[in-house]
């Protein structure tokens, strides 16, 4: 099962609201990156997506979510079935309703995923040993070369050391080797307990929704992960639907993939990036995608503003402008570039 497209008549911030989750011609997306400002809409989206599919009844009567059947309503795999607020009173039986149930992962901002992750590590564990006759040895190391791939692919300075009896897990680094999950940087633990997972659950043919996996993340994690996810995506035949306030992922985005949110005139609509955001620099990315009105502070943006407002005016012998160019050398340094070229227009203009 997954998302074609939905259409929301009202429900909180997001109203007439159509947003497509496949490519030009008609194939769904493995991943989408949903990206705008804040109050644009974008958990709150994950939020119905997660209420329809649990038949909620605060959807409106409008609303609906088309999907790719895939088999679990009808025999013929290339159904299309259109889920809305009355669905649940359609008589379905138990177990195709556990089933869609089950069919959605949500990882939510800042949701504490620990025992979830140590729950799955040690069930992958029981189930080479005890399901598949793996030896415990063996099992380990199969667990280890899996994790530990993960890791290195993100360029974590850490590695899976083991279990302890009690089944506890433990890594290591240069430092130590009995570091427990809960003590592990804030980003590892974001990385291991929302990545690995899915890579060892057997997560297959599941919508898999993430509210802002760059939440503790360093930069460089940030431009990574989104290859893990995707290649979890495809392997599995997953579909994986991402908010992000991160210029580094929506960088490491095929252009497909992205989806911006815009509010205009108080309504909120998917609207077109003017460029293609992928594999460009994160400068660009905030001006052009986030909207940002500068790229420093907002104290220096307006002082290098004014000191260029003086020097189009010629200006540039008046106390004021050299005052303030002391002010910014001193401050953000004076083989700034913008400084610089400053510099530099002073110098022509003196010519």
């Amino acid at each position: 099962m997954k998302i074609k497209s939905i259409f929301i008549e009202d429900y909180k911030a997001l109203k007439d609201f159509k947003i497509d989750f496949c490519d030009s011609d008609g194939k769904i997306n493995p991943i989408t990156v949903i990206c705008g400002i804040n109050g644009s809409g974008k958990t709150t989206l994950l939020e119905f997506i997660g209420d329809i599919l649990i038949f909620s009844d605060e959807l409106a009567k409008g609303s609906y979510i088309k999907i790719e059947d895939n088999g679990l309503f009808s025999k013929n795999t290339n159904d299309e079935v259109t889920l809305t607020n009355s669905f649940p009173r359609r008589p379905i039986d138990y177990e195709t309703y556990t089933k869609i149930q089950n069919h959605l992962i949500y990882y939510k901002v800042n949701s504490d995923n620990n025992y979830t992750a140590k729950t799955q590590i040690v069930d992958f564990i029981d189930e080479l040993i005890y399901e598949k006759d793996i030896k415990g040895s063996e099992a380990y190391y199969e667990l280890g070369k899996t994790l530990n791939k993960i890791l290195k692919n993100l360029n974590l300075e850490v590695e899976f050391h083991g279990l302890d009896k009690k089944k506890e897990i433990y890594f290591k680094n240069e430092q130590s080797n009995n570091i427990k999950l809960e003590d592990l940087s804030g980003g590892e633990k974001e990385l291991i307990t929302k990545v690995f997972p899915l890579y060892i659950s057997d997560v297959r043919d599941k919508i898999i929704l993430i509210d802002e996996p760059e939440s503790s993340l360093h930069p460089n994690w940030q431009n990574e992960i989104i290859n893990l996810y995707e290649e979890i995506a495809i392997k599995n035949n997953n579909q994986i639907i991402i908010t992000t306030h991160s210029p580094h992922i929506v960088s490491a985005v095929k252009r497909e993939y992205i989806k911006i949110l815009k509010k205009e005139d108080g309504v909120i609509k998917v609207v077109d990036s003017s460029t293609n955001t992928y594999g460009k620099k994160v400068d660009e990315i905030l001006l052009d995608i986030f909207r940002v009105k500068g790229l420093r502070t907002p104290v220096v943006e307006k002082k290098i503003q004014k000191l260029t407002d003086l020097l189009n005016n010629n200006e540039q012998k008046s106390s004021e402008f050299e005052e303030l160019l002391s002010d910014l050398e001193t401050n953000i340094g004076k083989f700034d570039s913008d400084l610089a070229m400053i510099r530099m227009e002073v110098k022509r203009k003196e010519v």
